[in-house]
């Protein structure tokens, strides 16, 4: 993926162009696809609006991965990526559509990791480094492909449910890409693509378009197969200065524990995990503060402990502790405050 400067600005204004063409027919392509989003009490949107804000990431993704096919600039990883994240666009599309029931979207993402899985041991969690112990733990191929698996659905699923409110989960996604491009330039280039997903995050923001399922499903599954591939990358060639367990679990924590939160509190209400609600953090946030300010809060809250864990001010196992120690107190204060 070792795209020149000029390359990167020539793309991202092909992008920019394809992002005003489709913003200028957002209502006719929408209305012709079936993608639009009505509104319900279930919803915190007031109007129906369309579907289509993933569309021009998704061309232009397209058009990145073509180049680099036809400029012979790939691998099998490269190839397992793009199949693994036009996949999970195609079941989002078919969500959006047809509002498939989570069964039916399990078996779907299962599948398509499994084919990924099988295809290449790159893409496979094998190896697991902790910085706490200073271990690298092995396990079986087995049960590398079903961590990987789980692994993966939980990440798809906890942006899934993040996807609530304009612009949070596109800016979650913006955050996570800026920073595997940061901390790992030399095996990917997501430049274009972060400056078109900072510009989609805008006009979302505004409730001109949503992502949809199409979207969520497909920024979270490249956003997972790329740390996958990147963890693997670095634990080979810089295994004493490798990323660890705990690195990326304090960049997934959020949304993972605000996942973890919902699961237990429906089950325990003996409701369905995957049933929807407005109890999410983003939820009881936007009861308290504005739409803004709920962004803000619910960004920094991803930022400040990987910013914390990059510049080392403390062991990364404290700053998952003191986290979610400020993560079970909000939750306290705000429902309080409700």
């Amino acid at each position: 993926m070792d795209l020149n400067l000029n390359f990167n600005f020539i793309i991202t204004i092909i992008g920019i162009i394809i992002f005003v063409l489709i913003k200028k027919n957002n209502k006719f392509i929408s209305e012709k696809l079936g993608l639009i989003d009505y509104a319900s009490k279930e919803k915190i949107h007031e109007k129906n609006t369309s579907l289509i804000a993933i569309f021009p990431f998704f061309i232009l993704f397209l058009i990145i991965h073509l180049f680099l096919f036809f400029n012979y600039q790939y691998n099998i990883d490269t190839i397992l990526i793009f199949v693994f994240a036009i996949g999970s666009f195609l079941i989002g599309i078919f969500d959006d559509k047809k509002n498939l029931g989570y069964s039916i979207k399990f078996i779907f993402f299962g599948a398509l990791i499994l084919f990924i899985l099988l295809m290449s041991n790159n893409l496979l969690l094998e190896r697991f480094y902790f910085s706490t112990f200073n271990k690298l733990f092995l396990i079986g191929e087995l049960n590398s492909t079903l961590v990987t698996t789980l692994c993966l659905l939980l990440l798809i699923n906890a942006i899934n449910l993040s996807d609530g409110i304009n612009g949070l989960c596109s800016g979650i996604i913006l955050i996570w890409l800026l920073y595997f491009q940061i901390n790992f330039d030399q095996y990917i280039n997501l430049y274009p693509l972060i400056a078109l997903l900072f510009i989609t995050t805008i006009f979302i923001y505004k409730g001109i378009f949503f992502l949809g399922n199409a979207g969520s499903h497909f920024l979270s599954s490249y956003v997972g197969i790329i740390s996958i591939y990147c963890y693997n990358q670095n634990l080979d060639i810089y295994f004493n200065k490798s990323l660890s367990v705990e690195d990326i679990f304090i960049v997934f924590m959020l949304p993972g524990f605000d996942m973890l939160r919902l699961f237990i509190v429906r089950i325990s209400n003996k409701k369905n995990p995957f049933s929807s609600d407005l109890n999410h953090l983003h939820h009881l946030l936007i009861k308290k503060f504005s739409l803004i300010e709920t962004l803000i809060i619910y960004i920094l809250s991803i930022v400040l402990p990987i910013l914390a864990n990059h510049f080392e001010l403390m062991p990364s196992y404290l700053i998952i502790l003191i986290f979610g120690t400020f993560y079970l107190f909000g939750l306290y204060s705000l429902k309080k405050i409700n």
